[in-house]
């Protein structure tokens, strides 16, 4: 005698098929706990699947609620959202996070630069400054570098 998760590992379902095939009086009921005879559940579910594919016993009207289908339509959905992403990335709606990672870094290069130059460019332009002054300016560029340095790009 079987239990409904061995008649599932059986006929190659789920547990919930096999519960639905119970309640719906395709396979006979147990008798006593775990009482389920394997031999005559496969002959009763081998005659409930012929009795679909001679067109005896309506899909639908079965209940059938095929995981196939949901399955399948996952699969659709999967690939509807591929198809998408690829349009979008061709029509440049949007931008793979490579190509973005890319620009900052070149953007990141150029703006550091020109940190840099800042505190001499500020002496010349402003020849009273103390070195003091200098100093904190360049405390505050080293500041900014380090949290634009700290920025980590997650997917």
């Amino acid at each position: 005698m079987s239990t409904q998760i061995e008649i599932a590992v059986y006929l190659d379902l789920s547990e919930r098929r096999v519960r639905f095939l119970l309640t719906s009086g395709v396979l006979p009921t147990s008798k006593g706990r775990g009482g389920y005879d394997l031999d005559i559940c496969r002959v009763a579910y081998i005659r409930y699947l012929r009795g679909i594919a001679s067109g005896q016993i309506e899909k639908s009207a079965a209940g059938d609620e095929s995981e196939n289908e949901d399955f399948e339509k996952l699969i659709d959905e999967e690939k509807y959202r591929k198809i998408k992403r690829e349009n979008d990335i061709e029509e440049r709606g949007v931008i793979p996070l490579e190509e973005i990672v890319d620009v900052l870094q070149a953007v990141s290069k150029q703006a550091v630069s020109i940190l840099e130059a800042l505190p001499l460019n500020i002496k010349r332009r402003v020849p009273m400054l103390k070195a003091k002054d200098i100093e904190y300016i360049q405390l505050e560029i080293a500041k900014c570098r380090n949290a634009v340095g700290n920025i980590e790009v997650s997917q």
